[in-house]
């Protein structure tokens, strides 16, 4: 055979080849489709026939007025026998029994529409319900007692029928019940032409406002007075000390901790000038959130010049101008202190008040033994507890009875849940890391995770405070992971098998330069590169010792004081700063501060001091 005619031969074979496969595919299609939709067309006439046989045997059961409607479903057919059971087209999967034919009397005439759905195949007939979008907030929140008003429907739209007027959606509104703490539903029910019902259902908590809460639990002063008071609140991840109700009804709240030790103000500044209302107001009120809706920002504080402290006046003759933050005055803390001379400030840890005894004395509540107000010098380090005032209006009491294991909780945040992402959660929050407590206390540019030991950290296996110092103390003391003998070098080469660093992250610290002279903000800094260090004496909780059941060594901090042989240490046993000679004390605790990677996971816990949240 010739090698043309071969070829032509081959060519002929691809086509016909090519055209076997169109043909099969084009059958199949057919069978799969065509032929398929033809089945489940004739299933959808015996369904239709099925209906009208069965309302000719119950002519009763018929619509009697014009528009009325009634359905009767494929299971309600199947179970009088009126027809045998229907799957889809070349399979054994039943048809929904949900399937329904719908009778309508239109212009005085019965009028049947039939929608069945079998596994791919579903009838063109409108079976969707409309959707409904409310108004207002879902759940929603109302105070006990107050008057329940539905937001209302935004809007009810149909894929069949357009817009449908808000008017025709039911309401019902039955079940709440506002004289009594609890979650109520409220519904809303639409249908369209065809009589497709949607219904979407509202949340309604009724609750306590903290504002009324207060005052049932509070005397005429709405202060809370005495030791063992339960005044807990949860706010932004951080937990509050309730104050008392304000005279325009916001709440006033102090940290129940130190948010940092700090000086005052230089000499002759007021508060609204000094480096605390700066700290406060700059550095500690953005790590909040959803501060504009709970937090009043223009909130003024009483700051007065007091001679003797116990005869602090009732009335204030100087404020300052609006900001979000401040202190906690003399008066205030003597207004905490009952008729047996108890306050639930009866803490290890000093802090300062609001006001001061000259341009160059503060106060501060001072503990020791017993607690008391003393004067300071303004250029003394001493705790920073953050005041703020909640508004009211929409402050309620999701949870929580107040104690110290069940604060109240607001509805400002939810608690991290299993597998969420760490750098989404709030400042302040706990965590249980390689068998240590931290906090959160900030992000970077990445998203990775700043974090403080709550106290200082623990050798796991004596329970006690792992201690450190610096070889040669005759030197200025300068914290440096790179230098054999330093402490930076210790904490990262030698102690840092005590913390797990599979999630750390190595990264750029700040070393900050001892100054009384200058504000936190204007301090000298330098930057080193380093897995673990130690606080600067203005961030975040660096001067707090959450360990309260042992009180260890002192600890210290990174600022580099400019004298031989000096650096700050934080005294656990108050809570003070001072600026110590380093061979005096040749071994302290350690508070860390360490990044977390951006990739970490919660793996359980709510981020609170006594269920913190561990990770993953």
């Amino acid at each position: 055979m010739k090698p043309d005619k071969i070829k032509k031969l081959k060519k002929i074979g691809i086509i016909l080849g090519v055209l076997g496969g169109i043909l099969i595919a084009v059958y199949l299609v057919y069978i799969l489709f065509f032929e398929g939709g033809i089945i489940f067309h004739e299933e959808e006439q015996k369904f239709h026939d099925a209906a009208e046989e069965y309302y000719f045997h119950y002519p009763s059961r018929l619509p009697k007025n014009e528009g009325d409607s009634v359905k009767v479903t494929l299971q309600e057919l199947y179970d009088l026998k009126r027809i045998e059971f229907l799957n889809e087209p070349k399979s054994i999967t039943a048809c929904s029994p949900e399937s329904w034919v719908r009778v309508f009397m239109e212009n005085g005439e019965y009028k049947y529409y039939t929608y069945l759905e079998c596994g791919n195949y579903r009838s063109a007939t409108d079976h969707e319900g409309p959707q409904i979008v409310l108004n207002g907030d879902n759940p929603m929140y109302i105070s006990l007692g107050t008057t329940f008003t539905d937001p209302g429907i935004a809007s009810v739209k149909d894929n069949a029928d357009g817009e449908i007027d808000t008017k025709n959606v039911r309401v019902d509104t039955s079940s709440i019940d506002i004289n009594r703490i609890g979650e109520y539903t409220v519904r809303y029910t639409a249908f369209d032409k065809m009589q497709n019902r949607t219904d979407v259902t509202r949340t309604v908590n009724v609750i306590r406002n903290i504002k009324d809460e207060v005052i049932a639990k509070t005397d005429e002063s709405n202060a809370y007075k005495g030791a063992g008071v339960s005044n807990y609140l949860l706010f932004s991840g951080m937990l509050w000390r309730i104050v008392k109700v304000n005279d325009d009804g916001t709440i006033k709240l102090i940290l129940d901790d130190n948010a940092a030790n700090l000086l005052y103000r230089q000499d002759g500044e007021t508060f609204e000038g000094s480096n605390v209302a700066k700290w406060l107001n700059d550095y500690f009120y953005p790590t909040l959130r959803n501060t504009d809706t709970y937090v009043k920002s223009d909130s003024t504080w009483c700051e007065s010049t007091i001679g003797d402290p116990q005869a602090a006046p009732s009335t204030c003759e100087n404020y300052t101008s609006g900001m979000p933050v401040g202190m906690l005055t003399i008066r205030e803390f003597l207004d905490t202190i009952d008729s047996e001379a108890t306050t639930y400030f009866n803490t290890n840890i000093s802090f300062w008040l609001l006001d001061h005894q000259d341009d160059t004395t503060g106060y501060a509540f001072y503990n020791q033994r017993q607690g008391r107000i003393l004067p300071m010098d303004n250029q003394d380090y001493v705790g920073v507890r953050p005041v703020i005032n909640l508004k009211t209006d929409n402050s309620f009491i999701i949870s929580g009875d107040g104690s110290a294991d069940s604060p109240y909780k607001l509805n400002d945040y939810q608690y991290g849940r299993d597998n969420d992402m760490l750098k989404d959660r709030y400042i302040g929050e706990y965590i249980n890391y390689s068998g240590q407590y931290f906090r959160i206390i900030g992000f970077d540019e990445n998203q990775n995770i700043k974090v403080i030991s709550a106290g200082p950290i623990r050798n796991s296996s004596t329970n006690l405070d792992l201690v450190a110092g610096y070889d040669n103390y005759d030197e200025v003391l300068k914290f440096d992971p790179s230098i054999e003998g330093n402490l930076g070098y210790k904490l990262n080469y030698e102690l840092g098998d005590y913390i797990n660093g599979s999630l750390l992250v190595e990264h750029e610290f700040e070393r900050s330069y001892y100054d009384t002279t200058k504000n936190y903000s204007d301090l000298d800094k330098d930057k080193f590169t380093s897995m673990l260090s130690i606080p600067n004496s203005y961030d975040l909780f660096s001067g707090s010792n959450n360990n309260v059941e042992f009180i260890g060594y002192n600890y210290s901090f990174i600022d580099v004081v400019n004298q031989n042989g000096h650096f700050l240490m934080v005294n656990t046993a108050n809570g003070q700063v001072f600026d110590v000679l380093g061979k005096l004390f040749p071994t302290n605790s350690l508070k860390i501060v360490a990044y977390i990677s951006k990739d970490a996971r919660l793996a359980g816990g709510r981020g609170t001091a006594t269920n913190p949240y561990y990770i993953k």
